[in-house]
């Protein structure tokens, strides 16, 4: 069995960048989806001719909702949101691999020794079966040499 220190400094970190990671990822799809939304609002407000757009806005009083115009800066500003999460994902990917490598090297070093336990079974597994492979040529050589023997002797 793997022995792993959750204390560990490098555990700690490790775990925490990945999590990091998973929330930077959820964050970047759903503004990424809001991106999407938002550009569907501002291209069918941009299609709704003069009568339509004052419908809208006429509903959006009597149902209580004040929803603000949409204009291509608020699109630019989410788009570039979206850039930003998207690099921030990538920095952290570059420190949860970083951090993947020094956990790692936690994980080897704390079941070194349980590595060199099974090395060593191996060894002298290899070393046994050797050993008896060369016992079993032993035999089959005598047997060979037995077997030409004539079953009958000459008589003196």
């Amino acid at each position: 069995m793997i022995r792993i220190d959750e204390k560990h400094t490098d555990v700690i970190a490790f775990r925490q960048g990945k999590i990091k990671l998973r929330e930077l990822l959820v964050q970047h799809s759903a503004k990424r989806t809001e991106v999407e939304q938002l550009e569907m609002k501002y291209l069918q407000a941009r299609r709704l001719p003069r009568a339509g757009k004052l419908e809208a806005e006429a509903h959006a009083l009597l149902v209580g909702s004040n929803e603000p115009d949409l204009g291509p800066d608020d699109i630019e500003r989410a788009r570039h949101d979206v850039e930003v999460l998207g690099l921030a994902v990538e920095k952290q990917r570059q420190i949860v691999d970083n951090l993947h490598g020094r956990y790692s090297l936690h994980v080897n070093e704390a079941n070194r020794a349980r590595y060199v336990e099974i090395e060593k079974r191996i060894s002298r597994g290899v070393t046994e079966t050797a050993e008896a492979n060369e016992e079993e040529f032993r035999f089959s050589k005598r047997s060979k040499m037995l077997a030409r023997q004539s079953v009958f002797a000459p008589c003196a």
